[in-house]
């Protein structure tokens, strides 16, 4: 077959194979050199030597059950794959959702060739059972069984151009089918010597994941990341079978994140008009990333890290919804610049909040919301005037670390107050660590319930020791 493709391209053979080596994985070796002991030239394509060389550097992340991986391989072409069924009961999403990741398989499969266009006598045939689960919450199970079995034609090998590769897939919810498919991508690979498609004959793979949460977080504030990029890493988060985008979408440098009911915040806020997420922008990412096992978390950080986007509230009548905004020198006040911190005594802020809750409620549809809730220097509190005031009012004297903390903790439970109204029931809030949750004042301060602390801190950090 090889000397027929090279006579049709006008080249020569190459001289070159791929010897699978004890100790070394796969070699190059010259075809006619003689064979070293513990060489394995089965498969002497430098894509056949990659997927049945070493069993530990096919499949990643690695299985936690024991698995069998044949050392033999059948080609076909993406023109052979056959959707044969999908059993998911009752759940015409649910069969969309494994349609459409079958589809992102099968894009990212195919190679372009002139033989795509012919018959290459072999069937790849996808079968997938899972049931009714089509949201991803931190309870979902994402398990597999992924079952890959080759039937040749009578008296034909491997190299026969009739068989029939099955790939069974059962599955608890559509994620752990999701998860199945990729794994399938992974035990195959484009041959380039054979112009193909080549995976393994046979394998059997159990594999669930070791941890329920597992994150990247992007931040689009500080630095603005458009969407088709965004659709990059959540394609880059699905191949490592990472399940949670973390967006902090928010912060002192910029706010682009377009609210419907507070849009002057993304007015005042976005670096341009064109560095923005709409609510459209939003809907589309969050299909993106579930079809590919990937639900995104939204953090709305306050009351620190804010900055711009809140310059508004006095000229709308609504007074001082941020304190100290781009006050100097800024690292007396802020965490960074430019300088801000939202205003807990100012009633406003809390419909402003409210709405910006709703919003994110309407388009995220996740389980579990991050408040942020860090960044917080207490110097600005401490050298406003009204907000001594009220603190004096409830006999708060002191102006100590306890007084400022007590006024972030009503805050915070204000804040959450609305959170609860925005999303009609009590779900799971994630909050960084921060003097509000160091030195035993989480107890004090928080329902511990209703939050998730999540470590923002080096390893030696005595909060975490």
């Amino acid at each position: 077959m090889l000397q027929v493709l090279c006579e049709r391209m006008g080249e020569e053979a190459s001289p070159w194979a791929w010897a699978c080596r004890t100790g070394r994985g796969c070699v190059k070796v010259e075809k006619d050199s003689p064979v070293e002991e513990g060489d394995n030239m089965n498969n002497p394509t430098l894509a056949g030597c990659k997927l049945t060389c070493n069993d530990e550097s096919v499949l990643w992340p690695k299985p936690r059950n024991a698995i069998y991986l044949s050392k033999t391989l059948v080609s076909f072409l993406p023109i052979d794959i056959r959707i044969n069924r999908i059993n998911a009961p009752s759940s015409e999403r649910l069969q969309y959702s494994v349609a459409s990741s079958a589809r992102v398989f099968r894009k990212h499969s195919d190679v372009v060739t002139k033989q795509q266009k012919m018959d290459s006598g072999r069937k790849f045939i996808l079968k997938c059972l899972s049931r009714r689960v089509v949201r991803l919450a931190m309870e979902t199970q994402e398990s597999y069984n992924l079952h890959v079995k080759t039937i040749f034609a009578t008296a034909a090998t491997p190299a026969s151009p009739r068989s029939t590769t099955s790939v069974s897939i059962t599955a608890t919810t559509f994620f752990g089918a999701r998860h199945a498919i990729e794994t399938l991508s992974q035990i195959m690979a484009w041959d380039k010597t054979l112009e193909s498609m080549i995976m393994l004959t046979d394998a059997n793979i159990s594999d669930s994941p070791a941890f329920v949460h597992r994150g990247l977080i992007i931040d689009t504030s500080r630095n603005f990341v458009s969407v088709p990029v965004i659709k990059k890493i959540i394609d880059g988060m699905s191949y490592d079978k990472l399940n949670v985008f973390h967006w902090h979408l928010t912060d002192s440098q910029s706010f682009p994140f377009v609210s419907t009911r507070e849009p002057r915040l993304a007015l005042y806020g976005a670096y341009s008009s064109d560095q923005v997420y709409q609510p459209e922008d939003i809907k589309e990412l969050v299909h993106y990333a579930t079809v590919r096992g990937v639900k995104i978390v939204p953090e709305f950080d306050a009351p620190g890290h804010v900055g711009s986007g809140w310059e508004w509230g006095e000229r709308a009548g609504m007074g001082q919804l941020a304190l100290c905004l781009n006050i100097e020198p800024w690292h007396d006040y802020c965490a960074e610049p430019p300088c801000g911190i939202l205003n807990p005594i100012n009633d406003n802020i809390y419909s402003v909040l409210s709405n910006i809750y709703q919003d994110m409620n309407d388009l995220f549809q996740s389980d579990i919301f991050h408040m942020g809730g860090d960044g917080v220097k207490f110097k600005c509190w401490n050298e406003t005037t009204e907000i001594i005031d009220w603190l004096r009012a409830r006999g708060r004297n002191d102006y100590s670390k306890e007084d400022f903390l007590y006024l972030w903790s009503h805050f915070q439970n204000r804040s959450l107050e609305e959170v609860d109204k925005a999303y009609g029931n009590k779900q799971p809030i994630v909050l960084w660590t921060s003097p509000l949750t160091d030195d035993g004042h989480a107890e004090k301060f928080l329902d511990k319930e209703r939050y998730i602390i999540q470590i923002w801190a080096k390893g030696t950090d005595q909060s975490i020791a």
